[in-house]
């Protein structure tokens, strides 16, 4: 969807061609009975307002500034490449990348290695923390699921990543 038409004059015949693609458009895509998620300052995407009103909200008050330079979620906009019919997958060696991030170098991490299996003695609390919660991470979720906690729990962080979930929203 074409974003030019926010910047132009609200008087101008190109800018209401715009706001009423936009309307139409986020009817067909983001609607719901009969009405969208109005983008106005004051409403900040929060109701659900009639076209009409929407229409005059930004024709005489315009886009709030947050959302002018925004993904348009709320309107039928989604991320290049974002599929929301089945979770995003994750992918690499997840073990590996976190003995990457925690600096846990020069020992495997390969879970089916047996030096894994048994960290080493005498470890600082953090990494003796690190590997107790790699060894839990790699228990499964259920049995049976063929997926392990940790990989669930990324999967759940990516899609709070992605849909922009609040904090409260996603521990609450």
């Amino acid at each position: 969807m074409d974003k030019e038409w926010v910047f132009l004059d609200h008087r101008s015949d190109e800018y209401m061609a715009g706001l009423h693609a936009f309307i139409d458009h986020s009817l067909l895509v983001a609607g719901w009975n009969g009405k969208i998620k109005c983008p106005y300052t004051e409403c900040c995407n929060e109701f659900s307002t009639l076209p009409k009103d929407v229409e005059n909200h930004l024709k005489y008050n315009g886009m709030a500034a947050y959302y002018l330079h925004a993904l348009w979620k709320w309107h039928g906009k989604s991320l290049p490449g974002a599929n929301m019919g089945e979770p995003p997958a994750i992918n690499g060696d997840i073990p590996a990348m976190l003995h990457d991030a925690f600096g846990m170098h020069g020992l495997s991490p390969n879970p089916n290695d047996d030096e894994e299996l048994a960290p080493p003695q005498g470890l600082p609390p953090d990494a003796e923390k690190f590997y107790r919660l790699m060894e839990e991470g790699q228990t499964e979720l259920y049995p049976g699921c063929g997926k392990t906690k940790l990989e669930f729990i990324l999967q759940l962080y990516h899609l709070k990543a992605l849909n922009c979930w609040t904090d409260v929203s996603f521990s609450g």
